[in-house]
């Protein structure tokens, strides 16, 4: 999870939301890729696979991220005590985002005691 500081003056920084510069009141989570590390690992068809390769690139500018850059851009693995309160929502029967991503962001959540809603 990322967040854009503008400073004054201009300029641009980001800092990772875990309380550090900016914390959002909420997150509102749709249909969210919690876990690279958990779709690099999972079983997929010729799509997935393409959604995947495309997806790291994306956001890591890499077509074979370490297994430290994939923990850096999976948001489940991010969440503190410092993380804001969530809403979750997700379909069993969306062919592109497996469910289980919203499921292990909700169990990242409920691990570290912040409350979400979660609708599926």
């Amino acid at each position: 999870m990322q967040a854009v500081d503008v400073p004054e003056g201009g300029g641009r920084s980001s800092s990772a939301v875990t309380g550090e510069a900016i914390r959002p009141a909420a997150l509102i989570l749709g249909y969210t890729l919690s876990d690279y590390i958990l779709l690099r690992d999972s079983k997929k068809n010729e799509i997935e696979e393409a959604f995947f390769r495309n997806s790291i690139k994306a956001f890591t500018g890499e077509t074979q991220p370490s297994e430290e850059k994939l923990i850096e851009v999976s948001p489940a693995r991010l969440v503190s005590t410092q993380t804001p309160p969530a809403f979750l929502w997700a379909t069993a029967a969306d062919g592109m985002v497996p469910v289980q991503h919203s499921l292990r962001m909700a169990h990242a959540l409920a691990d570290h005691h912040v409350p979400f809603e979660f609708e599926c």
